[in-house]
C-alpha cells in the first residue's frame, strides 16, 4: 500500500513563522520512502507521527526557499544514521546542491557527502531509481531552478507542485497522472507573482484532469478563507475530486 502522509500544509513565510500550518513536508510511504520539501519542524512532526526517518530512501527538495529546505540537512543525518551510514538519495535543483543566483545552496558539503548519491534536477529528465521513478518538471517560480515532480511507484504517478504561477506548460507536463498535488499558497484576490489562487489551481485541475486532486501549501488568507471551502468550489466547477490537505492527514493509495 501506498502511503501519503502529511506533515504540513502551510507555506509562505507568515504561516511559517507563526507555524499556525505544520511546515514538515510530504512523506510517501512505500517499497521506497520518499520525503519532499521537509521544511521548519519536519523532523518533530514526522517523529510526533512515529516516522522512523533512518528509513527514508529518498530526500526530494523542490527549490531553496526556508519553508522547504530548512530540515533537510537533519533528515539527511537520520536517513545515515548520524553519517555513520552511507545511504539514500538526494534530489533536488542546482539552487540547493550548488545555489544559483542569490539562492542557496541550501544542503552544506558535508551533508550532501553522508548519502549514496545527490541528483541535480533537470527537467524532464527521468530518475529511475528502481522501484520508483521521478520525473523533474520545471515551474515557474522566484527561484528560477524549482522543480516538481511526477513520481511514478507502485502503479500510481503523483504530480507534485512545487510554489508555481500558472503557465499552460503545466497542463501538458503533469497530464495524465493520478494524484496531483496543487499548492494554493494565495487568496484569489492577492496579486503576488510566483503562486497559485483558487483560479490558477481550477484551471490547472480542470486541464490536467487528474484522478483525484489534494490542495496543500496553504498561505494565510486562504487558510483564513477555509480550504475545505475553496476545495469544494473547485470540485464543484471541474467534476474532479478535489480535497484540502490537512496537518496529519493520510491519504493511501
Amino acid at each position: 500500500m501506498l502511503a501519503m502522509i502529511f506533515l504540513g500544509t502551510g507555506g509562505g513565510r507568515f504561516i511559517t513563522i507563526k507555524q499556525a500550518l505544520h511546515t514538515g513536508g510530504l512523506y510517501i510511504k512505500g517499497k521506497k520512502n520518499i520525503h519532499i520539501d521537509p521544511g521548519p519542524g519536519a523532523l518533530v512532526r514526522g517523529i510526533d507521527y512515529g516516522i522512523d526517518f533512518s528509513e527514508t530512501d529518498i530526500l526530494a527538495v523542490t527549490h531553496s526557499h526556508p519553508d522547504h529546505y530548512t530540515d533537510a540537512e537533519m533528515i539527511i543525518e537520520a536517513m545515515t544514521n548520524g553519517g555513520y551510514r552511507k545511504r539514500g538519495i538526494v534530489i533536488a535543483p542546482r539552487s540547493v546542491i550548488k545555489g544559483f543566483d542569490e539562492f542557496g545552496p541550501s544542503i552544506s558539503k558535508y551533508h550532501a557527502g553522508l548519502v549514496d548519491s545527490v541528483i541535480v534536477t533537470e527537467h524532464g529528465k527521468l530518475i529511475d531509481i528502481g522501484d520508483v521513478k521521478i520525473k523533474p518538471v520545471r515551474m515557474f517560480h522566484s527561484d528560477p531552478t524549482t522543480m516538481g515532480f511526477i513520481i511514478d511507484t507502485e502503479g500510481v504517478k503523483i504530480g507534485y507542485m512545487a510554489d508555481t504561477e500558472y503557465h499552460d506548460e503545466l497542463v501538458e507536463n503533469f497530464y495524465g497522472i493520478d494524484v496531483l498535488l496543487v499548492p494554493l499558497t494565495l487568496a484569489q484576490d492577492s496579486n503576488v507573482r510566483y503562486h497559485l489562487k483558487p483560479s490558477d489551481a481550477t484551471d490547472l485541475i480542470a486541464g490536467i484532469r487528474p484522478k483525484k486532486a489534494i490542495l496543500n501549501h496553504f498561505g494565510t488568507k486562504i487558510f483564513e478563507y477555509g480550504v475545505d471551502r475553496v476545495a469544494c468550489e473547485i470540485e464543484k466547477e471541474t467534476g474532479i475530486k478535489t480535497v484540502a490537505a490537512h496537518d496529519n492527514m493520510r491519504f493511501d493509495y
